[in-house]
């Protein structure tokens, strides 16, 4: 069975750009594409695209989802298991909400043998927060040990002077994207310095592949240390460089 993308939009609830989105971004590529552009999913992109859904719903932001789903270690039944364990997690507590609302709508006061403590530990997402660090964690683990590796080893061989040069190297790419920030993210000046960035990581750090440099762009918006540090170079430094990596990951072959 196959599917026109205002199909999978109108099934899913998915607006028609978020799918457009996702596909730029290497999250959710269609199987198919026609001569005029339009996306046709089959039944594993539509099985993808409600685990994508799953883990939406769960808290987890989109470049922890893109590294979860696209890795060829992903293993559903596996992430079905955890997050069944965090669903479950989540209706108890919103359970456990609703009795202590009804009490009130029917004019009982709130349960007099539930102590302070626990009458805040129903409101509380704290369970559900340490399950996803956790899934998060072990992804983590399993699935870029190759990258954290690398980038230990590399970091770890560095004396003060390389490492001064290194950062120096980056502040000179980041001053002339501030310097340049009246251009559009498209402008070819913007994107051959978003592509030394990227070379930059790749060369000091890690291999930057487009997966994982998508994901970086998102973090500068979606993690707010990284947003702080971005702001605190130019303000609307972050959303800029987040955008033109954004359109330099969409439109690059590799």
């Amino acid at each position: 069975m196959k599917y026109i993308i205002n199909k999978v939009s109108k099934i899913s609830g998915v607006t028609i750009r978020t799918l457009q989105y996702y596909d730029k971004i290497g999250l959710l590529n269609p199987s198919e594409k026609t001569d005029s552009g339009y996306r046709i999913y089959n039944e594993n992109d539509i099985e993808k695209l409600v685990q994508i859904l799953f883990f939406k719903e769960l808290g987890f932001r989109l470049h922890e989802i893109i590294k979860i789903v696209n890795s060829p270690k992903y293993n559903v039944k596996e992430a079905m298991s955890n997050q069944k364990q965090m669903l479950v997690v989540q209706r108890d507590r919103l359970n456990n909400m609703i009795n202590i609302i009804e009490g009130y709508l029917n004019g009982k006061e709130m349960n007099l043998d539930m102590s302070i403590e626990n009458k805040f530990k129903v409101m509380s997402k704290k369970e559900i927060d340490e399950l996803q660090k956790q899934y998060v964690d072990e992804v983590n683990q399993k699935y870029d040990k190759d990258v954290v590796s690398e980038c230990n080893k590399k970091v770890a061989s560095y004396d003060n002077n390389k490492w001064k040069q290194v950062q120096e190297d980056s502040g000179k790419i980041l001053i002339e994207i501030v310097e340049n920030m009246d251009k559009p993210v498209e402008d070819p000046k913007i994107q051959n310095l978003v592509d030394a960035y990227r070379q930059h990581i790749t060369d000091n750090f890690y291999n930057c592949t487009i997966e994982i440099f998508a994901g970086l762009g998102q973090m500068y918006l979606q993690d707010e240390r990284f947003t702080k540090f971005y702001e605190n170079i130019k303000e609307g430094l972050a959303e800029y460089l987040s955008k033109a990596i954004e359109y330099y990951c969409a439109n690059k072959k590799q």
